[in-house]
């Protein structure tokens, strides 16, 4: 079989499109296989008038894990618990990306937007190389879970 010059040239340019998602794929694959801590936060809720909290999930998928936490804040625009979160991540963090910085990468690969509406990425990180002490230092800043469960 001695295929022709066009039918090469269109097999290249089909390979050529698919390498995108195959890299995406293998990508995430990859990413979702080596976190071993995640946090999430979420946008400042009221939950009484003039009582303003950000929720933080921490999924640790080392203990099988989720704890949630709500750290008071001053207001709505409060950025108090952003700047915690992100001492508290490069603290214990050696290895991370920051849900702003995937969602970046994502959109350069043309990958829709998959996190909730109302998520902080700029507060919410994964952590590929997280540190020994990480338990004692979550603990230590946020105190007691308002819940764990099972993640």
């Amino acid at each position: 079989m001695h295929p022709k010059v066009t039918e090469t040239a269109y097999r290249v340019d089909r390979i050529v499109d698919v390498l995108p998602e195959v890299r995406r794929q293998v990508a995430e694959e990859e990413l979702r296989k080596r976190v071993q801590v995640a946090f999430i936060a979420r946008d400042a809720v009221e939950i009484a008038a003039g009582q303003w909290v950000k929720r933080v999930d921490i999924d640790d998928y080392i203990s099988g894990k989720r704890q949630v936490f709500e750290i008071a804040l001053k207001g709505p625009e409060d950025q108090s618990a952003a700047y915690l979160l992100t001492g508290l991540v490069s603290r214990i963090g050696t290895e991370k990306i920051s849900f702003v910085e995937y969602a970046h990468m994502a959109a350069k690969m043309g990958k829709p937007q998959l996190y909730d509406p109302d998520v902080d990425l700029s507060a919410s990180f994964a952590i590929t190389k997280v540190s020994k002490e990480y338990p004692e230092r979550i603990q230590e800043l946020f105190g007691k879970p308002s819940r764990q469960e099972k993640s």
